[in-house]
């Protein structure tokens, strides 16, 4: 809840959890004002929160715990949040000096973390879970969108997302066209672009034999590739690491 966010993990900023340490230590504190008060009605609405808020999260397991179906959970951490914080002020309510300083004092210690919370959500997130964000996703089709009309056949990877990106970032909403290839089935196809069904296209294209003149071939980084590949450009992620290869073949004929 402090330390480190939840799941999924494309959504986690590094070295910071979901809600502020000062924070926690106001949660506390509004923990210790409602048990000591004997407002029943009072405690049983903020069990009844606790109770019903992580449901969601609760009976479904995959990215467990999610932070998006435990956003309910805002609503009781909240109310204790600021029953904690009024508690402290009205302490020194009869001293106006010491009111002052303690709550100058919880604003300061607030700003400054959401200082070092912008540091990180701004300059560390974006190469913080850099796979899991699907990075290179964007970049891969939009090489492909502009040089598609130089090849015959061009072949990406499949994976779950990648034909939902092609759709979007090229405005290309025709229908699939399903093929059926030596050693493949329902192979999904948008004009000239093939999305294979492994994770190196190259392997694809070597398991179904089509290898035509002219064709664009993006393989993960860790793909092997096969004779007559030329490397055209590489797409990074924004950690630095290498998401595709882009290959062209033109075939034996065509070699220098």
């Amino acid at each position: 809840l402090v330390l480190k966010g939840g799941l999924p993990a494309r959504y986690v900023v590094p070295e910071h959890g979901l809600m502020y340490l000062s924070f926690f230590v106001f949660l506390l504190g509004g923990l210790a004002v409602l048990s000591s008060k004997r407002d029943k009605w009072l405690l049983g609405y903020m069990v009844f929160l606790f109770v019903i808020a992580p449901l969601p999260a609760a009976i479904t397991f995959e990215d467990t715990p999610n932070m998006h179906r435990s956003i309910f959970m805002i609503l009781p951490i909240v109310l204790l949040i600021g029953l904690g914080i009024s508690s402290l002020l009205e302490i020194f309510q009869n001293n106006r000096k010491l009111h002052a300083i303690v709550l100058t004092s919880i604003i300061t210690i607030a700003l400054l973390e959401t200082i070092f919370f912008w540091h990180l959500y701004s300059t560390h997130s974006k190469s913080y879970q850099a796979v899991a964000r699907n990075d290179g996703f964007t970049e891969l089709i939009t090489y492909v969108r502009t040089h598609k009309n130089k090849y015959k056949n061009i072949y990406i990877p499949v994976y779950d997302d990648m034909p939902l990106y092609y759709r979007f970032f090229t405005s290309d909403y025709s229908t699939f066209t399903y093929t059926n290839l030596p050693n493949d089935t329902d192979i999904q196809k948008i004009g000239n672009v093939t999305f294979a069904t492994s994770w190196c296209s190259s392997n694809f294209v070597r398991r179904t034999e089509q290898l035509d003149n002219s064709i664009l071939i993006a393989d993960r980084e860790e793909c092997e590739g096969f004779a007559n590949l030329a490397i055209i450009y590489t797409i990074k992620r924004k950690d630095n690491t290498k998401a595709f290869v882009l290959n062209e073949y033109y075939g034996e004929s065509n070699r220098k």
